[in-house]
């Protein structure tokens, strides 16, 4: 889940995530979106195989704004994920309705692992 006062999401460990994690500039003037649009925009992305967003599944590790410049740091379920590069285009697509110049980077640095409260959503 996102914690509503800091903007992280909460479904990875502190200490698992990059340094500065979902941290996000503030945006001077307007630009037509905000990060909470930014984050609206990528739960409308679904891994096919699971059948849940990518925000919920913990995907998404960094956000960063800098005016109509966003960069978005995230990884899948598994560097072998046959829907990485479609999952990517998606989440690319999406934010850039928004009017945003998008920038996307894929790490694996964290290993992505389901969270307590994901695993009891998907039963295992």
């Amino acid at each position: 889940m996102v914690n509503k006062k800091t903007g992280e999401n909460e479904h990875r460990e502190r200490k698992e995530r990059p340094e500065n994690a979902l941290s996000g500039k503030k945006q001077s003037g307007n630009v037509g979106f905000d990060r909470e649009q930014i984050i609206t925009a990528i739960k409308t992305v679904n891994d096919p195989e699971i059948g849940i967003d990518i925000w919920t599944l913990g995907l998404i590790y960094k956000i960063e704004i800098d005016k109509k410049a966003v960069t978005i740091t995230m990884t899948l379920t598994t560097p072998m994920c046959p829907y990485g590069p479609m999952l990517m285009d998606e989440v690319k697509e999406k934010v850039q309705e928004l009017g945003a110049i998008v920038t996307l980077n894929l790490v694996f640095d964290p290993v992505w692992q389901p969270s307590e409260e994901l695993r009891a959503m998907l039963g295992i």
